[in-house]
């Protein structure tokens, strides 16, 4: 997972979640933007590994963070990282929370290789940058908040 200073509420949440649902399970959690204090107060949860994304090195809009304005830009980064610390993986955003144990996933990854979840979000919608939407060759308007 990954969380900035106005998630840092959310991710913790979802630590707590993973320690009643999945206790002894390892959280990588990335820091794109955690205060100084919210980062000293993670680096101490129980069973999380602690990973500041160095956004100082990285482009101007990997930085951008917060529901309104961030482009998760350091989404794929996080992922790439990710990859070279473990084999396998569960990517939950830090809105999110476990509500049931774990083994299911386990179970659906050892026999299928993968899990995708599909977005409850409809594609194109309206965060999606027109460069991005250009490259994909996507048209159309989609949907925004107001829809």
């Amino acid at each position: 997972t990954a969380a900035s200073s106005q998630y840092y509420d959310r991710v913790v949440n979802l630590v707590g979640s993973v320690h009643v649902w999945a206790w002894g399970t390892r959280v990588i959690l990335y820091d794109v933007g955690l205060t100084v204090e919210q980062a000293s107060r993670v680096r101490r949860l129980a069973g999380v590994e602690y990973v500041r994304l160095p956004v100082e090195d990285l482009p101007p809009h990997f930085a951008l963070t917060g529901w309104d304005h961030s482009t998760y830009a350091f989404k794929p980064f996080a992922l790439k990282d990710a990859l070279s610390r473990v084999p396998c993986y569960l990517w939950m955003d830090s809105g999110l929370e476990l509500r049931r144990p774990l083994a299911w996933a386990a179970e659906w990854v050892a026999e299928r290789g993968a899990l995708l979840v599909a977005s409850g979000w409809p594609f194109p919608n309206a965060w999606a940058h027109p460069g991005c939407l250009a490259k994909l060759n996507v048209t159309g308007g989609g949907a925004s908040l107001a829809d």
